[in-house]
């Protein structure tokens, strides 16, 4: 895996943690794909930016105010796909830990730039 591609993604990772934190879901939107799924635990499939931002907003409404990513895995599956395997923690605005949980991230280059294609996100929670 090439460090571009990892420090890319990270990268990503940051400015949607960001996007989240300042409650811009436009923002956070943009850094999925137009065509982009998002498979969230307790949700319908949802899809486009219409949905990631649907998604992520419901999430601030219910309480949290910040996310953390943490990439534990980035490599290829095969040709131009790139996955990533990670951790989020969203914390309240006091700093405490609302829900845990994991990720997987099929990422896709549209115009030279990496963005979220494939998002499966689910809850530690029982």
């Amino acid at each position: 895996m090439s460090s571009t591609i990892k420090e890319e993604i990270e990268a990503a990772d940051r400015k949607l943690e960001n996007c989240f934190g300042s409650a811009d879901f436009v923002g956070l939107s943009n850094l999925y794909t137009e065509d982009c799924k998002v498979l969230a635990t307790g949700s319908p499939m949802l899809e486009g930016h219409e949905g990631v931002a649907k998604l992520f907003k419901g999430v601030y409404d219910s309480g949290p105010k910040s996310v953390k990513l943490v990439e534990e895995e980035i490599g290829t599956a095969g040709g131009d796909v790139i996955y990533s395997r990670g951790l989020y923690t969203f914390f309240l605005a006091d700093g405490s830990v609302a829900d845990e949980g994991k990720f997987v991230v099929l990422w896709k280059r549209v115009n030279g730039q990496m963005y979220l294609y494939t998002d499966i996100i689910n809850t530690n929670k029982s």
